[in-house]
């Protein structure tokens, strides 16, 4: 009898602590692709603040008051958009995070909201970052396309993140170079419309050789040789021949050039195998160049770029891989 009671118990215990790791990693994931799948259409009840933080950023921090105290908290990276942190997609993935469980900061890059090449955001993201770490028990980072670039040369600037549990990246890119020809010739090489993609490009360049002290006839020179590339071998060797100062910002902001250190924090680097604005390649390599057992590159079929495909995500089996990364990804951070 005392045998049979002791087992029961045992049983007893092991479900309860099988229940406590459901409500800390299956039923905040189900919560977020609930959200993901019907963030238009199903009202999520957080709460929201705007905070000064990373000496002046607009950071916005998304919270569920159905939350427990202690919980962790996600950074969230956008990418190049022109409303940065308002962009209504990226505030609908940060309200169903927050309501899957966790506090999300979703911070405003002027850099990347203005399409600019800006070295020094890499430092400022840093030092928000060290802010986050300051406020919160665990976090994680989410870098969205372009964003998770810079997002990813913070991370590894620094020596040591102890309360850093996971991080993962959504249609990210490895080279700078590389995504600026993919930009600009992507017509030739998708069938894309690179119009505002090469306007941007011009601007970008244009305004960095006037606040580093080029000539005009030498900004004139270099945005008509680069415009003037048609294949990704052509602006590869633009690159190499760029004045100093603009390769050295390619370098800063290519995550592929700055791997040396071992990567140890569990990664899930997320593509979609039909992404209009940055090939899945870019995915992988930046996968290979981490090359760590901590790092998953996993083909989300379910998204475009960073969206959710409706046509797509009509059938369960669409989100088996977005589904396992976000459960591992919620393990990892609990």
């Amino acid at each position: 009898m005392a045998y049979r009671q002791v087992v029961w118990v045992g049983i007893g215990v092991l479900a309860y602590a099988l229940f406590l790791w459901g409500m800390r990693t299956v039923l905040p994931a189900l919560a977020l692709i609930w959200g993901l799948r019907f963030s238009g259409t199903v009202p999520l009840p957080i709460g929201g603040e705007t905070l000064s933080m990373a000496g002046g950023w607009a950071v916005d921090r998304w919270f569920s008051h159905a939350a427990p105290p202690g919980r962790p908290c996600v950074v969230v990276v956008h990418g190049l958009t022109p409303d940065g942190k308002d962009d209504p997609r990226l505030k609908d993935f940060a309200r169903a995070l927050a309501w899957s469980g966790l506090d999300v900061y979703v911070p405003h890059v002027p850099a990347l909201a203005e399409f600019r090449f800006d070295p020094r955001v890499v430092p400022q993201m840093k030092r928000l970052f060290q802010e986050v770490e300051s406020r919160c028990p665990t976090w994680a980072l989410i870098g969205i396309s372009v964003g998770a670039g810079p997002a990813l040369r913070a991370l590894e600037s620094a020596p040591s993140w102890p309360r850093l549990r996971a991080v993962a990246t959504v249609g990210a890119y490895a080279d700078a170079c590389r995504l600026m020809a993919v930009g600009l010739i992507g017509e030739r090489l998708y069938g894309w419309d690179t119009a505002s993609v090469r306007q941007a490009a011009r601007y970008a360049l244009e305004g960095w050789g006037r606040t580093h002290g080029w000539s005009e006839e030498m900004i004139r020179h270099q945005v008509e040789r680069l415009l003037a590339c048609r294949s990704v071998e052509e602006v590869d060797a633009w690159c190499r021949q760029a004045p100093p100062d603009f390769q050295a910002v390619l370098r800063e902001l290519s995550p592929i050039a700055h791997t040396s250190r071992p990567w140890n924090v569990p990664t899930w680097i997320l593509h979609s195998p039909s992404d209009p604005a940055i090939p899945i390649e870019e995915s992988r390599r930046l996968a290979q160049a981490l090359r760590s057992p901590t790092v998953r590159f996993v083909e989300v079929p379910v998204l475009t770029h960073v969206e959710t495909d409706a046509s797509q995500g009509r059938t369960w089996w669409a989100w088996k891989s977005l589904w396992s990364a976000t459960w591992g990804f919620y393990r990892a951070l609990n």
